[in-house]
């Protein structure tokens, strides 16, 4: 059962264009970030998101870093945070989303999410246009890119599955390496691809990475009811806001058939201590412009609401990221768990399903008679 204390506490960077703007070297920009995971590591932070340039039409303010691949530099640099790079998942093949994916649980030994994006529609156009895409002549209507989208999150989902636990040998006398009757198809067919499995890299530390999914606009909820563990929710001013919003999602996971576990609501913030007017690039977020006292207050409004957890995206990394760890997490260390603590030295670390309160994910596959599903 999930410890009532529980409430995660997260960072989205560059889920909003940061300022001030950092025109250095790519070299100088990536010390930047492993920077602010390092000290939202340090202070027990629960998770991070990294966002980067492949779904967005704009560069400003944004990362010219692959979040996938920063976030595995990032991996060996921390100790207990959770990572969860951004993948523009209709403009990339979804073998190799899992396989990084994977292989990025294994840096960390356990602590690998996957955030999965489809380009806002004013975005389409620049991000297809990155990706090279027109060549492969992926949809750029919202309906295709959705359904592409989905497609892809279903296979990354079962070729997480199709090394069971157990399926690693190492047998030198025999020769026998790999159990070949625990490895599974996929037999994934979809619009524009078709995999047939099983993957290249062994079941990941947690069986399935948790998958979440920001709320922007009615195609996320219906994909998010349907593939993924936890929704970044704009969180209301009251209840009455509150209890149809909740109906809404509620409805979603109903028609959309879901299969895992409830979804679980987080609120997202973008937060500017000591701010005043509009917070730039923050469409689909609420906002935060106050005192740290002032958004614990509201924090624990959206607990009680029933939140289980909030993404804060700061405007300003340098001071709004001090404000977080300085001034925010004393004030609310009362309402959640402590700190998870640091793992010694060959320790296992909390995995990320942990510290998110997710049960530990089965596999599809083992369950079949025989393993005779291949």
């Amino acid at each position: 059962m999930t410890d009532p204390l529980l409430f995660p506490i997260g960072l989205a960077l560059n889920g909003i264009a940061h300022t001030p703007q950092d025109d250095a070297s790519a070299r100088r920009t990536e010390a930047r970030w492993l920077d602010a995971l390092r000290r939202a590591d340090d202070a027990g932070l629960d998770f991070a998101t990294f966002e980067d340039r492949w779904a967005r039409g704009s560069a400003s303010g944004q990362s010219p870093l692959d979040a996938t691949l920063l976030l595995s530099r990032a991996g060996p640099a921390t100790r207990r945070i959770g990572l969860i790079p951004s993948v523009a998942v209709s403009t990339n093949e979804p073998f190799h989303i899992s396989t990084a994916i994977a292989t990025l649980d294994y840096v960390t030994r356990g602590r690998a999410g996957l955030l999965p994006q489809v380009p806002a529609e004013s975005d389409v156009e620049a991000a297809l246009a990155h990706a090279g895409s027109r060549i492969y002549g992926l949809p750029d209507e919202r309906d295709g890119l959705y359904r592409d989208s989905a497609d892809a999150l279903d296979a990354v989902r079962r070729l997480w599955d199709s090394w069971e636990e157990g399926a690693i040998i190492r047998d030198v006398d025999t020769g026998r390496f790999v159990d070949r009757d625990k490895l599974h198809y996929v037999d994934v067919d979809a619009a524009t691809f078709s995999i047939k499995g099983p993957s290249i890299v062994p079941r990941p530390p947690q069986g399935q990475p948790p998958v979440a999914v920001a709320w922007r606009e009615a195609r996320d909820l219906e994909w998010a009811a349907a593939h993924a563990d936890i929704v970044f929710v704009p969180p209301p001013q009251g209840e009455a806001d509150w209890a149809p919003v909740r109906q809404i999602l509620a409805a979603a996971q109903e028609q959309g058939g879901r299969s895992l576990a409830p979804l679980r609501y987080y609120a997202d913030v973008a937060v500017a201590f000591g701010g005043d007017g509009p917070l730039a690039d923050a469409q689909g977020v609420a906002a935060h412009t106050g005192t740290a006292q002032a958004l614990a207050e509201r924090i624990k409004h959206w607990r009680a609401l029933g939140f289980s957890g909030v993404r804060l995206h700061p405007q300003d990394l340098d001071r709004d990221l001090d404000g977080v760890i300085r001034e925010l997490l004393p004030l609310l260390r009362g309402s959640r768990s402590p700190a998870a603590p640091t793992p010694e030295a060959g320790q296992q670390p909390l995995s990320l399903r942990s510290r998110l309160g997710l049960a530990e994910a089965s596999n599809r596959y083992a369950a079949l008679a025989g393993h005779g599903g291949r």
